[in-house]
């Protein structure tokens, strides 16, 4: 990471520094997904192939992507190699993932995360973060 990088402090600033990017391909879409009492409800969401598409061509990104299956083997007190777990691509799963698709096919694990704030009655703010694996 780079140490002169100036992050947000909070999840309110960093949502103000992305919305300041005009980066064509991630700026948000717009959906209005109800209207009540003459007040319309609006989402605003990026595609998941765009953000994805984001991901992968930024090179400080793309290159600790690892896409290959690689199991790993720790060697214990009794000199015995031991299976161990510590990433996604070390797992059972993402090698029988990776041997039922093609030769030039690769898997990709996405870990997704929304961050909303909300309102109450009275005026307070309050933060929910949800993540969902796939």
């Amino acid at each position: 990471m780079d140490s002169t990088a100036i992050l947000p402090s909070n999840a309110k600033a960093a949502r103000k520094l992305l919305d300041s990017m005009q980066i064509p391909h991630i700026l948000y879409k717009k959906t209005v997904i109800m209207e009540y009492n003459q007040k319309q409800y609006i989402l605003y969401h990026r595609t998941i192939y765009d953000t994805i598409k984001e991901l992968l061509s930024n090179e400080d990104i793309f290159k600790h992507c690892v896409f290959d299956f690689m199991p790993k083997y720790l060697t214990n007190i009794n000199g015995e190699n031991e299976r161990c777990y510590g990433e996604q691509y070390n797992s059972e799963w993402w090698g029988r993932a990776q041997s039922s698709i093609s030769e030039n096919s690769k898997v990709l694990y996405i870990i997704l995360y929304s961050d909303a704030t909300t309102c109450d009655v009275l005026g307070k703010t309050s933060e929910l973060r949800l993540l969902a694996e796939t």
